[in-house]
């Protein structure tokens, strides 16, 4: 998968560590607005714009949506997920480089955080 650019919408999936079965992840995870959030350049974790969701339906891949304003004026990004309703699944997180249009990429996400 290519790094994301500036400017341009990007997606990507993630499958969410189960809390009552360590070591599976869990299927057809409930996502709620703040269970995902976003920071640029390491400042504040905000909200995303388009809420996550299950897809394919009642899998356990949750597609990740970012807009093209969320990708504008950072170097890199970090998605952070934490269950804000309970502890259905793990918390995570991930951290990409944020490359310019027409330009290399420095190579793939790096999982920070992820098992519960």
């Amino acid at each position: 998968m290519a790094d994301p650019t500036s400017g341009i919408a990007w997606e990507f999936h993630v499958a969410l560590y189960d809390q009552v079965s360590p070591g599976k992840f869990k299927a057809n995870p409930t996502i709620a607005s703040g269970d995902f959030k976003l920071s640029k350049d390491g400042g504040v974790l905000t909200n995303l714009t388009t809420l996550p969701s299950v897809a394919p339906a009642g899998s356990v891949l949750v597609k990740v949506q970012l807009s093209a304003a969320e990708l504008t004026g950072c170097s890199y990004i970090e998605v952070v997920a934490i269950d804000q309703a309970g502890d259905e699944w793990a918390d995570s997180a991930w951290h990409w480089p944020v490359q310019m249009p027409g330009g290399g990429g420095s190579g793939g996400s790096l999982l920070l955080l992820g098992v519960g």
